[in-house]
């Protein structure tokens, strides 16, 4: 134990008169050759601490010699102190606990350290903060600084308004450039040299070095399938609560998926949903992974990490609606305005009838009545689209002309239905009015009245 304490003795002798209002008015802008303190805002992201601390015994609590810092003094042997073994200096002692580094206290030459070999974060920032007191400042000469590998951090000078000031202040020190994940070596360090025959006191406690991820982020891959081998790209959106950006879209093509990024977001509360501007002629239907959703891909609370949505397009199935016209119908027809035609498509994606790889579709339509309509449904071909002829086979009535000529290569679309009408003009007004018993009978009679006509001129 120390018996004589010249720290003590020389901090009654020696002292600086500065305002504490002053202080807290310029510690910020004028600490000399004071880093710039970490501002996670303009650093563009929010530091995340990582859950561990750095740097071991920050507090010197483990006392002297001490198992986790490497200590100096020229006069001392170490800097460490508690109050029974070096006083205050009338200072405040230890930040917390019973220990603290003690740097200067004496009215004469004087070098001491503290140093530490700490393993820092792997990336995204790292600070280093440390409680300091500066009571006693001899000359501008006399200085306390602390250096990462030997590269000065920071540096407090006999010139520094914190000289005078009773009380520890929180220093704030961005270390980021080193947080690399490796180890390196942190030591605060100082020099007095009584230029003015006095002594300066610099007080070290409660070292920390806080890591910081890297800014969270999040990633959505989009993955785009078309069942009828559609290569044709459709934009998709992710929209998110928060993080930036809130809303992106990418145009996604079949066999060529692509990722959103999110950011700068808060962990756990990231909402984002993944939406498509769903290509005419398709329906779509979303899995990311927890189940299938006509809607969206959707996922909630998010901390970051990788997810995936895979957007389906499922050809729909369009309609050719066929319209029969009797032209000149006759009233006495009752109604036997009947007929059938045959359609035919080819270059389909599909039949209306099963999943497949079949080119060519047909069917049968059947029309009753003036006007009537019948209609047969195709999976058009995304690329060239697909060609359709309609074509009338049966009329159940004689003399009549069809024209079905605005039904002959129709091309059908995805997303794009089509119509035509099939014409039918009786020829004669008399003749066509006849049911087919009256025709025979016409037919009857008139070769009755050839027969004796014959006989009377022979």
């Amino acid at each position: 134990m120390r018996i004589l304490n010249p720290r003590s003795l020389t901090a009654i002798a020696v002292s600086c008169a500065f305002s504490a209002v002053a202080v807290a008015q310029d510690r910020a802008a004028n600490t000399p050759d004071s880093p710039e303190v970490l501002n996670a805002d303009s650093a563009g992201f929010i530091a995340t601490p990582d859950g561990a601390e750095h740097v071991a015994d920050g507090g010197f609590e483990a006392g002297s010699p001490n198992p986790n810092w490497n200590e100096f003094s020229a006069t001392f042997g170490s800097p460490l102190c508690t109050v029974g073994l070096c006083g205050t200096g009338t200072g405040t002692g230890p930040n917390s606990g019973e220990w603290w580094a003690w740097f200067g206290g004496i009215a004469a030459v004087e070098e001491g350290s503290v140093s530490q070999a700490v393993t820092f974060p792997a990336g995204g920032a790292a600070t280093l903060t440390f409680y300091l007191e500066a009571i006693v400042c001899d000359s501008a000469s006399d200085y306390m600084e602390v250096t990462v590998d030997g590269n000065q951090v920071f540096l407090i000078d006999g010139s520094s308004p914190l000289c005078g000031v009773l009380g520890y202040s929180e220093q704030t020190v961005d270390v980021g450039a080193y947080a690399d994940g490796g180890v390196h070596t942190i030591e605060f360090h100082s020099e007095i040299f009584a230029n003015n025959l006095g002594g300066s006191n610099f007080f070290v406690d409660d070292v920390s070095l806080e890591g910081a991820e890297p800014p969270a982020e999040a990633r959505f891959l989009a993955v785009k399938d078309f069942d009828d081998g559609n290569t044709a790209e459709v934009e998709m959106t992710l929209s998110c609560n928060t993080g930036l950006p809130l809303e992106q879209t990418i145009g996604v093509a079949e066999g060529d998926p692509i990722n959103f990024v999110v950011t700068d977001f808060t962990q756990g509360e990231l909402d984002c949903t993944i939406t498509e501007d769903v290509p005419a002629g398709y329906s779509a239907s979303y899995d990311d992974g927890d189940g299938i959703s006509a809607d969206s891909c959707s996922w909630a609370d998010l901390s970051g990490g990788q997810y995936a949505c895979l957007v389906t397009n499922s050809l729909d199935d369009v309609e050719v609606e066929v319209t029969k016209m009797w032209i000149d119908e006759n009233p006495q027809f009752n109604g036997q305005n009947i007929a059938e035609a045959e359609w035919t498509c080819s270059n389909t994606a599909f039949c209306n009838v099963f999943f497949g790889e079949v080119d060519t579709c047909s069917g049968r339509l059947d029309f009753f009545g003036n006007p009537a309509t019948d209609s047969f449904f195709v999976y058009p071909d995304w690329e060239n689209g697909t060609v359709c002829d309609i074509t009338e086979v049966m009329v159940a009535d004689g003399g009549v002309e069809i024209d079905d000529s605005e039904c002959q290569d129709l091309i059908v679309w995805p997303g794009q239905g089509a119509s035509c009408t099939i014409y039918n003009t009786r020829l004669y007004e008399g003749i066509p009015t006849l049911s087919q018993y009256g025709l025979g009978v016409l037919v009857l009679v008139m070769l009755g009245m050839g027969f004796v006509a014959v006989r009377r001129f022979v």
